[in-house]
């Protein structure tokens, strides 16, 4: 993906700062709000850790992680950071969670939106304020972007295909309401026939509510493009663009479709 190449390293804003705007909204007659990321789920990480220095760590992206650390949130309380089981690593934990539940408790605010979450670090602690507040729109996009387990360690996407099933299982236990959207790229380079076969099992399994399907295109100066020839057809391309499209946005087989 181009976007972390264009837009630089997340920062995140400060706590009290989207509150206050928030609040100040409210008292304006505002009723909706969207809280917009490249990935809100990651929100805080950094304020967290740039907090505390650690000895023993593991870093990724930039961010080191202490598995015995404790990391304080703004109203005290204590929380670990997560092993990630799929890649073997530990990720910081984050602020959103506690994000929305202080947006669900303002005065005046009756919806809350949040787009777009990574499948990687959607956490259960999220799942949980999702489920607990009513004020949080159902409505949820998840990218899994490729049904195909070497695919998706090529895209550098942190989670398996199984992980991605699992995690649209626990959302909908929790929240039963839940409409799950997702991206998909098909002709990723080097995508077989049969790999691409694994992405039309995962839209059946999975029983998405949209799809934004896309064609794989180079992008300058991203790692896929130095990695991998771009050795899809476009021919190619197009039909399993068509098939997934067909399976997911216009054969009535799937739940009501998110716009």
């Amino acid at each position: 993906c181009v976007v972390p190449f264009t837009r630089g390293r997340e920062i995140s804003r400060p706590f009290k700062d989207i509150i206050n705007e928030i609040k100040e909204l409210a008292s304006k007659g505002c009723k909706e709000v969207t809280l917009l990321g490249q990935n809100v789920n990651s929100y805080g990480s950094d304020i967290i850790s740039s907090k505390f220095n650690p000895s023993s760590t593991e870093s990724r992206r930039g961010r080191e992680v202490q598995s015995s650390k404790f990391y304080k949130l703004p109203d005290g309380r204590k929380v670990k950071p997560v092993m990630v089981k799929h890649l073997g690593r530990l990720r910081i934990p984050t602020l959103f969670p506690y994000l929305l539940e202080e947006v669900c408790k303002i005065r005046g605010i009756e919806t809350v939106k949040f787009i777009s979450s990574n499948p990687w670090d959607f956490s259960d602690e999220l799942i949980k304020v999702i489920a607990q507040n009513p004020k949080i729109d159902r409505n949820l996009h998840l990218a899994v972007q490729s049904g195909d387990n070497e695919i998706l360690k090529k895209m550098n996407r942190w989670y398996s295909r199984e992980e991605y099933l699992d995690l649209l299982k626990r959302i909908r236990a929790n929240v039963p309401d839940a409409q799950i959207s997702t991206d998909i790229i098909v002709g990723f380079p080097q995508e077989t026939k049969e790999q691409f076969q694994n992405t039309v099992k995962l839209a059946k399994k999975a029983n998405f509510a949209y799809a934004y399907v896309a064609k794989y295109s180079q992008r300058p100066n991203t790692a896929a493009s130095k990695a991998f020839p771009d050795d899809v057809p476009y021919a190619e391309k197009e039909r399993r663009f068509h098939i997934l499209d067909q399976l997911i946005n216009h054969k009535g087989i799937l739940r009501t479709a998110v716009h």
